[in-house]
């Protein structure tokens, strides 16, 4: 029973670095003007973010609005902020707005995507 149960921990775990393992990946969306944020739960584990862009990344997203905006609407900033408030915790969570992330396209509604590893340390040494 105990051979099977870590087997099955074993494949659910991949493996990074040395003695780092990702115990789990996820992603989230937040749209702009409403009360939601991207919630990171990590539990035991810790964030690492993966990619985070604010502002238009595609025309699939939660918010239900289509975009017709042909420029470059992302936040140069989304990445570095999103590490910064996140990385190394085991739980965060960030609204998507302008006061966090700059307005990359006045006037557009914008959302915040966020994808993430959970990650932490191999306990079983040889």
């Amino acid at each position: 029973m105990i051979l099977g149960l870590l087997t099955f921990l074993f494949a659910s775990l991949s493996t990074t670095e040395a003695g780092t393992i990702i115990a789990s990946h996820g992603s989230g969306e937040a749209c702009e003007h409403t009360d939601q944020s991207v919630d990171i739960d990590c539990g035991p584990y810790t964030i690492s973010i993966t990619e985070a862009v604010y502002g238009v990344h595609s025309n699939h997203n939660q918010c239900g609005l289509e975009y017709r905006y042909s420029g470059v609407c992302r936040s140069s900033i989304s990445l570095p902020v999103m590490r910064e408030r996140c990385d190394g915790k085991t739980s965060c969570s960030t609204p998507a707005n302008n006061e966090i992330f700059g307005d990359p396209c006045y006037g557009i509604h914008k959302y915040l995507y966020v994808t993430w590893d959970c990650i932490g340390k191999h306990l079983i040494t040889y």
